[in-house]
């Protein structure tokens, strides 16, 4: 039997607030072309028409199996939500005429892997990273083997779905480096677009909306920050990118993992910019300045909330006097600094949420992206508290969203009033300085990072 060739086929549409490649497809071609199976990519944020191009790809290449990676199945944000299942559908029925095995993987797929394949109409999806055993799966699918005995797969039988444990995922040592080339950095570049760049993964929170533990594990596995130094400088030498983002869930966990990061991207021949996820526990002005001297240019805080009682039922292990450390860290080293906030989360009233709208103008960091309610996803604490045990993956496959009751009538008014008279603020719910266009026009201007940078020196 010859190699087995692979489409992978990355759906995602969304470019707001900037272009992202798909950097699963990178770490499957990293994994798939050293085992002698060729790989080729249809990303549809880079298609004029993506459909048609998937078509064609089908039909030119012949693909023995396709790899579908689902990223996000909605934009999370509330009251103005989108589903991306519909676009999603459509793909699948693509895939279906053309006749050749799918497999279904990614971030999104691996929240509700069984509802999410009978929604679409596929038969196999593979939960989590799939670097160490893609290529076995491929193998096995192809051949027409049933997969029992791969980590991590789900597939549909006669008798219904089959499950395979997952494990406790590959140790990051082992794991293939990802194959840029299957991207069109070229593209992304021009474009203002930002590539992701893992250092870790593993999130052991407890966070009660949060999937990450259910996507990558609880166990924290951390890259040699060295092998990701030698990985972002190839990909300045050869493809000239100047910026990359760090999409670990918590950067600075562990903040010295963090630190060995930033020491290492200090040492680069040629500066690469970078900005990150991290949280304010464990950050301090001796991580910000270090930061700082190797090209950071701005940090996200997943902060969530400014009040105690809420951080409390969010499970956060931090409260608001750490958030006012490390917004002070930030101000002192230099270091623009954006705070992701939550409104209307269990325990949240009137009172929490004007004591947030006065922390936020106390601490006023470069920019705040405010959320209203939370995103309820099938397995977290969160569904269970809300909805009880009855509730089905498939019904939370479209968004729904839990605003604490106390405050739902009156908070979308109160934070459009808020954010009227201040500076510095996203609303991606109510659509206020969150606009695909509005970021567009930034990239034309050609201005390169983050567009939050620049809500309090100019009005968008």
């Amino acid at each position: 039997m010859s190699d087995p060739r692979v489409l992978l086929v990355s759906p995602n549409r969304e470019a707001s607030p900037e272009l992202i490649p798909p950097l699963a497809a990178a770490h499957l071609a990293g994994a798939l072309r050293p085992a002698g199976i060729e790989t080729d990519l249809v990303d549809f944020m880079i298609e004029d028409d993506p459909e048609a191009a998937l078509r064609a790809a089908l039909e030119s290449l012949r693909p023995d199996l396709v790899g579908l990676t689902v990223r996000n199945i909605d934009n999370t944000s509330w009251p103005e939500s989108v589903s991306f299942l519909p676009a999603l559908e459509r793909v699948a029925a693509i895939l279906r005429e053309h006749g050749a095995p799918v497999v279904v993987g990614g971030s999104g797929a691996s929240i509700s892997p069984e509802a999410l394949l009978d929604r679409i109409g596929l038969d196999v999806c593979l939960v989590g990273e799939g670097e160490a055993c893609f290529p076995d799966l491929v193998r096995a699918v192809v051949a027409g083997d049933e997969p029992a005995d791969i980590p991590g797969v789900v597939y549909r039988t006669a008798d219904g779905f089959r499950s395979v444990p997952r494990g406790g995922g590959a140790e990051t040592a082992s794991l293939p480096r990802p194959d840029y080339s299957i991207l069109s950095l070229e593209h992304y570049r021009a474009e203002g677009g930002v590539l992701g760049v893992q250092t870790k993964r593993g999130c052991p929170f407890h966070c009660s909306y949060c999937v990450y533990p259910a996507i990558e594990g609880r166990a924290v596995r951390d890259f040699d920050p060295d092998r990701i130094a030698s990985e972002v400088a190839a990909l300045s030498d050869r493809w000239g990118i100047e910026r990359v983002f760090f999409v670990d869930s918590v950067f600075n966990n562990p903040a010295s993992h963090a630190l060995s990061i930033a020491r290492a991207m200090g040492k680069l021949p040629r500066p690469v910019r970078y900005g990150c996820y991290v949280s304010p526990r464990h950050f301090d002005r001796e991580l910000a300045e270090a930061l700082v001297a190797s090209g950071c240019e701005g940090v996200e805080f997943g902060t969530d909330s400014l009040s105690d009682p809420v951080l409390e039922s969010f499970g956060k292990p931090f409260r608001f006097e750490a958030v006012r450390a490390a917004a002070e860290a930030c101000r002192a080293a230099g270091l623009p600094q954006c705070h992701h906030l939550i409104f209307g989360a269990p325990g949240e009233t009137p009172e929490t949420v004007e004591q947030n709208l006065a922390r936020a103008e106390e601490l006023a960091p470069d920019a705040i992206i405010g959320m209203i309610g939370l995103r309820v996803f099938a397995g977290t604490p969160l569904a269970r508290a809300v909805l009880g045990e009855d509730v089905t993956d498939a019904e939370l496959l479209d968004p729904r969203h839990h605003v604490a009751p106390e405050v739902a009538d009156f908070l979308p008014d109160r934070l459009r009033t808020h954010v009227e008279a201040h500076a510095g603020w996203v609303l991606p719910g109510l659509k206020h300085n969150c606009d695909a266009r509005l970021f567009q026009r930034i990239r034309d201007t050609g201005f390169r990072g983050p567009p939050w940078t620049l809500l309090r020196r100019i009005a968008l």
